[in-house]
């Protein structure tokens, strides 16, 4: 099963934590290069992929296929002699430096996420319900609609720029699981820190 690192602010590690965020969107590099771009996912050697037919690339999917894991690098620090302190869960605790989630190594990870499902739309076609699974508040939704607080949160990390250009992206649904303490494999734990095979198993 393939691994990849993805990085998220501290508010969605927190959301994450909380079970309020199943889907993250991230702007497709390169950006296919024609208006009329038709976007449907295929498949590049088993990863999601899509066609610029303009510039005949093949635009894979940097989060891998449904099934893959993806860990996530969150700021963090580190305390003498082996602590690692992380933001999302210790968020008023002061700290000499916090150390940017880019830098934060693999065997740091504590959160890892299984990718459920991934596909590709245009930014602002973005719903109300997908915005409340990317981690939108209630308080932060305005008549019942999370799309305000979504374009709240897009502006603050691409700029009021970035939603008006209305930028293809990833969609990437995902669940949050946990290593098995007896087979060793990441996936939905079912009771005791084992998975639903490994528990029925049990004597």
């Amino acid at each position: 099963m393939k691994e990849h690192p993805i990085i998220f602010s501290t508010p969605m590690v927190q959301a994450i934590l909380e079970g309020r965020k199943t889907m993250t969107r991230r702007i497709i590099k390169p950006q296919p290069s024609i208006d009329d771009f038709y976007a449907q996912v295929g498949s590049s050697n088993g990863v999601p992929a899509i066609n610029d037919y303009d510039s005949k690339r093949v635009i894979k999917c940097p989060f891998g296929q449904p099934g893959n894991l993806l860990y996530v690098r969150e700021t963090y620090c580190l305390i003498p002699p082996n602590y690692i302190c992380y933001k999302a869960s210790n968020i008023n605790v002061t700290v000499k430096t916090w150390k940017p989630s880019i830098h934060m190594p693999k065997s740091y990870a504590r959160i890892w996420l299984k990718v459920v499902n991934v596909r590709v739309e245009r930014l602002q076609d973005i719903s109300s319900d997908d915005a409340r699974k990317g981690g939108i508040k209630e308080e932060d939704s305005v008549m019942g609609d999370f799309r305000p607080g979504f374009l709240k949160i897009w502006d603050k990390i691409y700029g009021p720029e970035s939603w008006n250009e209305n930028p293809w992206v990833w969609v990437v649904e995902f669940e949050m699981v946990e290593k098995c303490a007896l087979c060793e494999k990441y996936t939905v734990l079912k009771s005791e820190n084992l998975c639903a095979s490994c528990f029925d198993a049990l004597p």
